[in-house]
């Protein structure tokens, strides 16, 4: 439809996303602007890098640049997603498990 614009990341089929933030901390700065999301269907954290693009027209001003997949080994699905004032990010499983990434 007119006005409407497409989404960044199109997850077809779809990874089951259960939480996303844009990360903004001190303890991975490397992550700082990028989206993190938890995914149930995949069990995976993902990691969407985005960049600037500078374009003021009226566009989409971020880019998609990668997406990676971390902690797929753990055979969780995650739940949910966190961060404290320190930007150590906290996971939640469907099993219970509490998890923190932290340096």
């Amino acid at each position: 439809r007119e006005g409407m614009q497409q989404p960044l990341v199109d997850w077809t089929p779809s990874i089951a996303p259960s939480s996303m933030v844009v990360y903004y901390g001190k303890a991975f700065p490397q992550l700082n602007g990028h989206l993190q999301n938890t995914t149930l269907k995949y069990q995976e954290l993902r990691l969407v890098e985005l960049a600037n693009t500078g374009d003021t027209s009226g566009e989409t001003p971020v880019k998609v640049v990668s997406q990676s997949r971390y902690l797929k080994s753990l055979g969780e699905r995650f739940r949910d997603i966190e961060l404290d004032s320190e930007g150590n990010i906290y996971l939640l499983t469907d099993s219970g498990k509490l998890i923190k990434l932290s340096i």
